[in-house]
This record gives structure tokens, sequence and C-alpha cells, in this order.
């Protein structure tokens, strides 16, 4: 266990920026700490210190250590006596812990409201905040119809604050909005918006979310019309999004020629709001960024110095940010990236890589929007920060790897034993990975197995696992994404000693070992056709499985197709051991009622 010492000393220093310290070192270190109820008291104790910046540092921290306490009743109430403090910067931090907790709480519904109620507080800051945590908040709820409807209403409110923040939110939450076409219509509206900073944060969004607009050459057109206003800010964004967009575009590319094509729009639109920008702007970080990885892909034998001066130009960007070590730190860990990306030769491979530079360019964004006058925003962008940079996003990692090996053990024996294994070396390698898309890659990794387990467990007591697993899959946070699998990993040893529900896997499984498949397609680059039934020659009754090369994907997956090419009719036990286990999972997970009623 962590020794708590150290923080209590962290506490009571009249070093002022050791105190400052103190709610972050609580809350990176919490889940390993012996007496959690001590440091949760000890951050409440924090949010009445005299220190500004300490209060609602240690608000903010609170709701993100929610998930590791026991009494989450009380936790709730503590968090909600933070939004009645007098100090408007608690307050504000009170909703942002409601906002980072909500996923843990009993009653979602109830904090939902609570944080509709925060949307008339007095400070209009905490009006912005509030409605901005509606976003995060609104995912987590079972019905989404009147949610939907209140967020909607706010896109229209009198106040410029609670629509500003409306916008945020829907953008965040685009995906899950029941009724697209009218969140579309109303976030299209905003902009059109008389106040500026509200056209700046619809084009904002609409960055975000493109690829869940209904009307994406409307939207296309409403942002280019932006980028011809007056108002020079408003034109920045817009460039952004567009160059966010273009980037999008690439990454769903058909043919090469228009990945290079989008790729060069996204360079221009990025140069435009870089060089209008009249302070600092994320595009000064993306564009050199997005140079070097363009030529990387297309101009290699050129490309060395080029990408060294961009990344250079990079390092310069984020010189004056407040988190200028930890996005230099950033910076270093996309230029390793791009290293590997050097090696890639497959189109898919490309595309795929590319998608996840997006979504780690989009963080380095977050991190980078930042202004004094909206400085407690800093703590949550930084926690929120970059994937292998952050010492919260560490220290569940850790927990991770803990959890996979527990689950390992609970597996022996039983048919998920191979995939509780698979989990256990997953989870002892992500400690060690410093590349930030080798970890996207090696938790995409762990999603897919994690899946098969799923897939596999009896009905009932799996759909909260499974529905756990569905929102991780979806989430873009890294650190609620890990969350979430923390979350599983917990659940799933719980529900896999289910001894008579073993019994029936493993007499199919037995029964797979047996028979003889014919595998029917030859093209295996994208799906797996086989074919099991009393004739797999053509002659007689077969049934033929598709399966979905992604739905069986594993590092090694390539190499073991390869070494199939050519084979006709085969047992599981002939391919490949992964393989044959893939399948299997696969065939049991997915055709589970057919295979009970004719291999039984």
């Amino acid at each position: 266990m962590v020794e708590y010492t150290e923080i209590q000393r962290m506490i009571t220093s009249d070093n002022a920026k050791v105190g400052e310290e103190a709610p972050r070192k609580i809350c990176s270190t919490f889940s390993r700490l012996e007496n959690k109820e001590q440091a949760w008291e000890d951050l409440l104790a924090l949010t009445n210190d005299p220190d500004s910046f300490v209060r609602w540092s240690a608000a903010d921290a609170l709701g993100s250590v929610v998930q590791y306490l026991p009494d989450k009743e009380q936790a709730w109430e503590d968090l909600l006596a933070l939004t009645n403090d007098p100090d408007s910067n608690v307050r504000w931090s009170g909703a942002e812990a409601l906002d980072a907790a909500i996923q843990y709480l009993p009653d979602k519904e109830q904090v939902w409201k609570d944080l509709l109620m925060l949307t008339n507080d007095p400070d209009s800051y905490v009006r912005w905040r509030a409605a901005g945590a509606l976003g995060s908040a609104f995912q987590h709820l079972r019905d989404k119809e009147q949610p939907s409807k209140d967020l909607l209403a706010l896109t229209k409110n009198k106040d410029i604050f609670v629509r500003i923040g409306a916008a945020d939110a829907l953008g965040s939450v685009f995906q899950y909005m029941p009724d697209k076409e009218q969140a579309s219509k109303d976030l299209l509206a905003l902009t059109k918006d008389p106040d500026s900073n509200v056209r700046i944060g619809a084009a904002d969004a609409l960055g975000s979310v493109f690829q869940y607009m209904p009307e994406k050459n409307k939207t296309s057109k409403d942002l280019l019309a932006l980028t011809k206003g007056e108002d020079s800010d408003v034109r920045v964004s817009a460039n952004h999004s567009l160059g966010k967009i273009s980037v999008y575009r690439a990454t769903i590319a058909e043919d090469e020629d228009l990945l290079q094509k989008e790729l060069e729009n996204a360079i221009v639109f990025f140069e435009k709001s870089a060089l209008e920008s009249t302070w600092f702007n994320p595009a000064k970080f993306c564009l050199p960024f997005y140079r070097s990885y363009y030529l990387v892909i297309f101009k290699k034998q050129e490309a060395e110095k080029e990408v060294k001066k961009n990344l250079d130009e990079a390092k310069r960007a984020v010189s004056s940010s407040e988190s200028r070590e930890k996005l230099l730190e950033a910076v270093e860990n996309l230029s390793n990236a791009l290293n590997e990306t050097q090696k890639l030769r497959d189109m898919e491979d490309i595309k795929a890589d590319l998608n996840g530079y997006r979504r780690y360019c989009n963080r380095a964004c977050e991190l980078l929007d930042i202004t004094e006058d909206r400085a407690p925003g800093a703590t949550k962008l930084i926690r929120r920060g970059l994937p292998v940079i952050d010492d919260r996003i560490q220290g569940m990692l850790a927990e991770i790897r803990k959890k996979s090996g527990d689950l390992c053990k609970k597996s022996l024996g039983t048919p998920f034993e191979d995939l509780g294994k698979e989990v256990n070396e997953i989870g002892l390698n992500l400690l060690s990975i410093g590349n930030p898309i080798a970890l996207e890659k090696q938790i995409k990794f762990l999603e897919i197995s994690l899946s098969a387990i799923c897939n596999r467990m009896p009905g009932k007591e799996s759909v909260e696992a499974c529905n756990l697993l569905n929102l991780a899959i979806d989430e873009t946070y890294i650190e609620t994404k890990l969350s979430l699998i923390n979350m599983i990993l917990n659940k799933i040893p719980l529900i896999i000693s289910n001894s008579e529900y073993i019994e029936k896997i493993e007499r199919i499984e037995k029964k797979l070992d047996e028979i003889k498949f014919s595998l029917e397609s030859k093209n295996i680059s994208e799906e797996l056709v086989i074919s099991v039934g009393p004739d797999i020659l053509g002659t007689g009754i077969k049934h033929v499985v598709t399966i979905p090369i992604q739905k069986i994907s594993y590092p090694e997956l390539k190499e073991d197709l390869e070494k199939i090419k050519g084979m006709s009719i085969f047992n599981l036990a002939a391919l490949p051991s992964k393989l044959g286990k893939k399948i299997k999972d696969y065939l049991v997970s997915n055709d589970r009622e057919y295979l009970i009623e004719k291999l039984k």
C-alpha cells in the first residue's frame, strides 16, 4: 500500500506550491491507498482551503476517486454539498466532480437533474460548467428521451454561458442522441448564434461529431461559411474543425489517392487556423504533426529532415503552455509513433493508425485550449490528458494488470482458461508501453478478448458486464475507457464460476473438436467463410458461417491466416492453436442455439 505520510506532509506544508500538489497526489494514488476514507475526508477538507486553487483542485479530484469508495451514497451527498458552497469556484468544481463521478453513482437520473438545476446558478461560469457537464453524464442514462430534450432546450437558453456549455455537451454526446435529425438542426442553428463565443463552441462541436451528422454536406458548407465571417476567432475555430473533418475523411478513404488528398486538405485548413490565430491555437500543434505524418507516409525518401523540423515546430508551439512538460513528452511520444508508422505497408494499417493519431491530436488540442479566465478547466483537461503521460492513467493500467492476473487465475480449469491467459498477457504489457498508438492497439486487443469472454457467459448474469464493455468500446476518453474496463474485470471472475454453464460449454466444445469444417473463401483478408454439417463436400445439408476477421483479431492473425491458405477441409486441432481457439469461441458465441441443437 502507498504510504500516506508524504501526502499528509504536503497537506500541512507552508509551501503553497507543495500544498497545491496535494489533491493531485491523493488523486493519482487513491486506488492504492489503504485508508481511502481518510483520504476522502482530507480532500473534502481541502475544498475549504484558503487558497482558491487548492479548493477547486480538491473538489475536482473528488469526482475521480468516487469509484474506489464503498459508500457511494455518502460520496454523492458530499459532492452535492459542494454545489451549494458559497465559493463559486468550489461550486464550479462540484459540477465537475458530479460530471466525473456520475457513472459510479447509484441514481444517475437524479444526478442529471442535479446538474440541470445548476444551469440556473447565480454564477455564469457555474452555469456554463453545469451545462457542459451534462455531456458526459448523458451517456450513462438508461432513458435518454427526456434528457435529450432537456439538452436541446439549453441550446436555445437566453443565457450565453448556458448555450456555450450546451454546444460543448452536444458535441460530446451527439452519437448517443435518439433524434440525430433534430440534434443536427439545433447544433447547426448555433453556428448562426448572435454571440461569437457560441458560434465558436458550435464550430468546435461540429469538428468532433461530423461522422455522426446526418447531413454531412450541409455541415461542411456551414463550417465553410463560418470561415468567411467577420469574427477572426470564429474563423480560426471553423478552419480547425474542417481540418479535423478532413483527417476523419482520410481515415475512411477508399483508396490511397483520396487518403492523400484529404490529408493535404487537412494541412491547408490547419495552416489557415494557425496563421490567423491571435492567441495560442491547438492547430499550431496539429499542423506540424500532420505535416510530419504526411511526409512519413507519402514522401519517405526526403522525410527525415522535414519531420524533425516540423516536430521541433510542435515543441516550440507548446513552449508557452502551462502543461509544457507534459506536451513536450507528448511530442516525443508522437515522434516515436511516427517511427513505427514508417514500417507500415498496408493501407488499412495506415488508416487505422491515422485514426489513433487523430484521437491523440484531438486530446492535445484539449490540453492546449487553456486560457487564464478558464483556469479551473486546466485540471480537468490535464486529468483527461494524453494517454501515456498521466499519473492516473498509469494507476488504472496497474490496476488492470493486477485484475487481469486475478481473472487468469479464476479461469484456470474452465473453458475460459485460454482467454483468461490472453487477457493476462495483454495486461502484463500495458505498463511498459510508451507509444500512444501502441497503447491504443493493446487496449483494443484487450476489448476484443473481453468481448470473447462476455459473449460466452450466461445470459442475465453477463448483461451488466457486456453493457459496460459496449460503453468502453464506444468511449473516446482513455481515462473513462480504462475505468470501465476495471469495472468489467471486477465482475467477470464472479460470472465465470457458474459451473452449470461451464459444463454446457465443455460439451459443445468437445463436439467442435471432433467435427470437420471446410474453408470456402479464398479471400481471407476481410472474412473467413467456413461450413459445418453432415456433408461439407457440397452434396448434403451444411451450415455456413461467415466470420468477420475483426471479430477474431489478435496480433499474429495475419501470419496464421497465411498458414491456412489452400486448406479446404480441416478440424480445429489442425489450425494454428490461437486461430483454432478464436474460431471455436466465435462459433460458440454466435451460433450457440444452432450448435446446441445440432451437436448435443
